[in-house]
């Protein structure tokens, strides 16, 4: 570009003294008898002209070349655009180093549900009880067992018993199809929320007879759960803690009670199922779910524990009242309190 600039200059210079050196044969001519014909003369000042105008219009066109240049991105400075790809990069990063803290593989988005409260002294919030009736008849819920979603009971009464109908009908299928299982690992889960163990029992309701199991859902008090520790002594629970994805070791009946006990402040819902091998990595995958969605709240993550032992799951039920849901395998109907 420089070089056609510098060309254009020449001509224009060179334009400039070819028509300098017309006007002067025209002038010259047509004052004198000069050497050369006046035709001739003025001719010269006509291609000086020329010359001129086509050296103006390279060095317009070379002007226009490198202003183009200087202006595309990646040329000497960055374009406009570049920057903010950086920062929204950055941006998305962030935001999945804060949500590996819980889960690397988060859902989008998750449904909210019934307002806990503010977190109260022990960093864990109020219960909410949005259903008042505990009862199964009072209770909705719906979603896909790898994905637990919360319902909060707002439709009017005759949808609620339709919902409620068509969930039992689902456990039922499931139950047929299943064999039951000869060899159950019981888990339960617990919290001070009965809104979110109701959610989830929900769920193991279907989930748990697919893989020849059972469901239910419990409540339980301090001061009676605190006896119940007492009676438990030395019994073997041979189990294990959840918080997330950290693992404990449990290795007796009255430490996990207390465990049980320090996850409420009153009262304690539970979520109990019995499933074999099969259903393991779903039971785990729910209640992870379940804790995201409680942590999206402001409720801090509560604990599931799980047992191979029969006895040790019976002595833990035995301990609270039932609300909804199946007896454990073998149990007589009415054992748990009432």
């Amino acid at each position: 570009m420089a070089t056609s600039r510098a060309a254009a200059g020449s001509l224009i210079v060179v334009g400039v003294l070819v028509g300098v050196l017309g006007l002067v044969l025209v002038v010259t001519g047509v004052t004198s008898d000069g050497p050369l014909p006046l035709p001739l003369a003025a001719g010269l000042v006509v291609i000086g002209a020329v010359i001129q105008g086509a050296a103006l219009r390279v060095w317009s066109l070379a002007a226009r070349g490198e202003g183009a240049a200087g202006s595309e991105p990646g040329a000497g400075e960055p374009g406009e655009g570049e920057p903010a790809v950086v920062e929204t990069a950055r941006g998305l990063s962030g935001v999945e180093a804060g949500n590996a803290l819980l889960e690397p593989d988060l859902p989008e988005a998750a449904e909210p549900f019934a307002d806990a409260g503010p977190l109260a002294d022990a960093g864990l919030a109020e219960a909410a009880e949005p259903v008042e009736d505990p009862e199964p008849e009072s209770g909705s819920g719906e979603g896909e067992p790898d994905v637990p979603h919360v319902v909060v009971d707002t439709a009017p009464r005759g949808v609620t018993s339709e919902i409620v109908a068509t969930d039992a009908a689902l456990a039922e299928i499931a139950r047929q199809r299943a064999k039951p299982a000869e060899t159950l690992t019981y888990f339960f889960v617990c919290c001070s929320n009965q809104s979110l163990i109701r959610s989830l029992y929900d769920l193991l309701r279907v989930a748990a007879p697919a893989h020849g199991g059972f469901a239910a859902m419990l409540a339980g008090d301090k001061p009676t759960i605190e006896a119940h520790r007492q009676e438990a002594g030395a019994l073997g629970f041979n189990g294990r803690r959840h918080v997330i994805r950290e693992v404990t070791e449990v290795g007796t009946v009255a430490e996990a009670m207390s465990a049980v006990q320090a996850a409420g402040y009153h009262d304690v819902f539970v979520a109990v199922a019995g499933m074999d091998q099969s259903g393991r990595e779903q039971m785990e995958e729910m209640y992870r779910g379940l804790v995201r969605q409680a942590f999206r709240q402001g409720i801090m993550p509560f604990p599931m524990f799980e047992t191979d032992d029969r006895r040790a799951a019976q002595f833990l039920v035995g301990a609270c009242r039932k609300l909804a849901g199946d007896d454990l395998p073998g149990e007589q109907p009415g054992r748990h309190r009432a």
